[in-house]
């Protein structure tokens, strides 16, 4: 079984629709949504980023949208 999720990727203005598996991490919605290698993808405004190899299937929902955000080295 599989969701569909929107990826609305920041600055690029675009949304990406991408086919999430049960076994889909972070960085695989990420690829598949054409991102750059240095995005974290968040659940929502004001909300923490998934981790990278994080299976996200569960904290997600079908027809939902989440953000793809370009990671922030705060040092």
């Amino acid at each position: 079984m599989s969701k569909r999720v929107n990826v609305r990727i920041a600055g690029f203005e675009r949304i990406a629709t991408v086919e999430v598996d049960e076994t889909a991490t972070a960085a695989t919605v990420l690829e598949k949504a054409g991102c750059p290698a240095d995005f974290e993808l968040f659940p929502g405004i004001n909300q923490l980023p998934f981790g990278r190899d994080e299976a996200i299937y569960d904290r997600i929902v079908d027809g939902g949208r989440i953000l793809a955000v370009p990671q922030m080295n705060i040092d």
